[in-house]
């Protein structure tokens, strides 16, 4: 799986859309690093998002996640919206940072508040890519996506439903207003 997410993210296909993206929305900040280290990190991230989704719909009897698919939504101008709409979200979120948060980010990571924040609305073609497997599931199959975010927020330590639920519908409105714009 890691060789096919490499050409994915090495495709020309993401590459373009991801400039086409940057362009379209100039006043954010983009990430560009292609070095080894950050391209593994992409793809270890990917990697365990589509287990987490092909384990879901294993349980379910449902037809697997494959890289391959993904593919024919980058040429999408509803995908592309969705992208755009994604991004501006996350833009507009407020980063809430705790006092246990603030000793790691200062003391740990050598960095002032202000850098952290802006370090966080710095986007990643990973954004894109995350954005092109939920794409996915919305399309396909809603209730997976879902069961995706309670199982992320157990892997990252916490159990809080409300939150899932919030970030599931948040994107189902998301991908509607873009099925119905053209």
């Amino acid at each position: 799986m890691r060789s096919e997410i490499r050409k994915l993210l090495r495709s020309t296909e993401l590459k373009g859309l991801w400039t086409e993206i940057q362009k379209t929305l100039a006043n954010l900040q983009f990430y560009e690093d292609e070095s080894d280290s950050i391209q593994e990190a992409r793809i270890d991230y990917l990697e365990n998002s589509i287990s987490i989704f092909n384990s879901i719909l294993k349980k379910s009897n449902l037809p697997l996640v494959y890289v391959k698919d993904l593919f024919p939504y980058i040429s999408q101008k509803r995908f592309k919206k969705f992208c755009e709409y994604s991004l501006l979200e996350l833009d507009n979120q407020d980063i809430d940072i705790d006092d246990a948060e603030k000793v790691i980010i200062t003391k740990e990571y050598g960095m002032t508040l202000d850098e952290f924040k802006q370090r966080c609305r710095t986007y990643d073609i990973l954004e894109i890519a995350e954005d092109l497997l939920e794409y996915h599931l919305l399309s396909q199959n809603q209730k997976i996506l879902y069961e995706y975010y309670i199982e992320r927020n157990i892997q990252e330590g916490d159990n809080d439903s409300d939150l899932a639920i919030n970030v599931f519908e948040k994107r189902k409105t998301l991908y509607s207003k873009c099925q119905m714009s053209d």
